[in-house]
């Protein structure tokens, strides 16, 4: 019985630091917008996720730097897995700015084809929400109370479900 207790204890407890360390310098900095773009380039998708913050939480943010960036960068990671190479995370001072840069690999399920559960996942929608505007689609609405514009390019004129997107048949 004193081993049950002992087990249970201690898995109380891992789930608790697993909680507050995914709840660490990011989540305490409200965003007050969030853009994010994706371009499609051979079987590489560029990501861009620019977000900005009060002058304020933004001057924290640089008192922080280096925690924020690690704890950006292993966010990305667990949000989007395997797919995340090459992290990068930039400032903008003048603009009260965090830009999130990497290359998404593993997406293309077949040349110029694009799986995107790896970014709708954890969203309330799924493509049919985005708006068709020439070679891309376009979200323009919130995400978590958060004003959110998320842009995905491609190099032709395209079709789509709920999570894939491909080239039109002409």
């Amino acid at each position: 019985m004193r081993g049950r207790l002992w087990w249970l204890l201690w898995i109380m407890v891992l789930v608790f630091l697993g909680v507050t360390a995914q709840a660490g310098p990011v989540s305490k900095f409200k965003k007050l917008k969030d853009t994010i773009e994706v371009k499609a380039k051979g079987d590489t998708l560029h990501y861009r996720e620019t977000s900005l913050y009060s002058k304020r939480d933004f001057a924290q943010i640089l008192k922080e730097k280096e925690g924020f960036k690690s704890t950006v960068i292993a966010s990305l990671k667990r949000r989007y897995g395997r797919y995340v190479l090459t992290p990068k995370v930039t400032f903008n001072e003048e603009k009260s700015t965090v830009t999130v840069q990497c290359l998404i690999k593993g997406a293309m399920y077949a040349p110029n084809a694009y799986d995107f559960h790896w970014l709708l996942k954890d969203l309330p929608f799924d493509l049919y929400q985005f708006k068709e505007k020439g070679k891309g689609l376009v979200y323009n609405g919130t995400v978590e109370g958060v004003p959110t514009i998320i842009r995905l390019q491609f190099p032709y004129e395209l079709a789509h479900c709920h999570e894939h997107v491909w080239p039109r048949w002409k």
